[in-house]
């Protein structure tokens, strides 16, 4: 029963998505929205029935690491600007950032299940935090020269 709701409620949001890239494109060929509606409602669930399960799962899979690491990214960005912004000493900034990687290691742990994309996802983020700790000081040097040629 589990696998059969999935089944649906991937087709339908691979029919919403086909829809909402497709019924743009067919409006600027057609000019009219109930033409353009009915020939993207039929290209949409042409492409959502026929899609095979093993596709489906793909693009599961796909997807769900894409909103992962926009789930990673995002904090991310905050907290590197929220670092670099303000006027926190370096052996602080190096530390937070330790302590950042290791916060997001655990909760990626609890949340995928695949090993492999963990180890990989990982060593992505242990590569990228050794990279920010041994350049911090330039990141921090280039940050504020942004920051000064913005006060002028």
């Amino acid at each position: 029963m589990n696998i059969l709701f999935n089944d649906i409620s991937i087709r339908i949001l691979i029919f919403m998505l086909t829809f909402a890239i497709i019924f743009p494109i067919i409006k600027k060929i057609f000019k009219d929205k109930g033409v353009s509606a009915v020939i993207s409602m039929a290209i949409a669930g042409i492409a959502s029935f026929y899609i095979s399960y093993e596709q489906i799962e793909i693009l599961f899979k796909t997807y769900g690491i894409i909103g992962i690491i926009l789930a990673m990214l995002i904090p991310f960005m905050i907290a590197f600007f929220f670092i670099y912004y303000s006027n926190i000493a370096n052996p602080i900034r190096k530390m937070f950032w330790i302590f950042y990687s290791i916060l997001t290691i655990v909760i990626l742990q609890s949340i995928i299940s695949s090993q492999e994309t963990l180890t990989l996802i990982i060593i992505a983020i242990v590569i990228l935090i050794i990279l920010i700790i041994l350049f911090d000081k330039t990141i921090k040097d280039k940050v504020e020269g942004m920051r000064n040629l913005r006060s002028r």
